[in-house]
């Protein structure tokens, strides 16, 4: 049953999310559910990436509250942003499964805004904009992404990838003009 599994991971991203806090500046050290965040992230992947395009509204769900849980992550599991990063940068569904797209940006966005570095900076930045540049479908949401990323970048990576970046950007202001 889609809707209890939806309204399951609504109510758990909620539960988590008051238990932490959306501020990264505030250092929350531990709370009471740190030692099961690594199962109930893992347990949220594993439906999020279960779910069919038919079961968006479940696959939508799964990965919206993996990223409010990883936004709201206290310091003693931050230890589980790098390894998540990683998952999500491995995927082979980056090509296989264009349709994840848009989820993987998103709990990525989570992930680098928590964490407040980018680790890779070449390997993140190289794989964003190579898919902006082929036309990808979720532009919209792979230029979020950048948007989260720009900042945590240092000015030179930046400066190196310039003219790959003018390209999409200009390219996608162009479309309302």
């Amino acid at each position: 049953r889609p809707g209890v599994v939806v309204n399951c991971c609504w109510s758990l991203m909620t539960l988590l999310m008051h238990l932490g806090s959306a501020d990264p500046d505030d250092r929350i050290p531990s709370h009471y559910l740190s030692a099961r965040l690594p199962l109930l992230l893992q347990t949220l992947l594993q439906t999020g990436l279960g779910a069919s395009a038919e079961l968006g509204r479940l696959r939508t769900a799964a990965f919206e509250a993996m990223a409010g849980i990883v936004g709201t992550l206290p310091e003693d599991q931050l230890g589980l942003l790098p390894q998540l990063i990683g998952f999500c940068l491995e995927q082979p569904q980056w090509e296989q499964r264009p349709d994840l797209l848009p989820q993987f940006s998103a709990l990525l966005q989570a992930a680098y805004r928590r964490l407040g570095r980018v680790e890779q900076p070449e390997r993140v930045l190289g794989l964003v904009l190579g898919r902006l540049q082929q036309g990808e479908a979720a532009a919209e949401d792979l230029l979020l992404l950048l948007d989260t990323l720009l900042p945590l970048l240092e000015p030179r990576l930046i400066a190196s990838h310039l003219s790959a970046m003018l390209g999409p950007l200009l390219g996608g202001c162009g479309q309302w003009s």
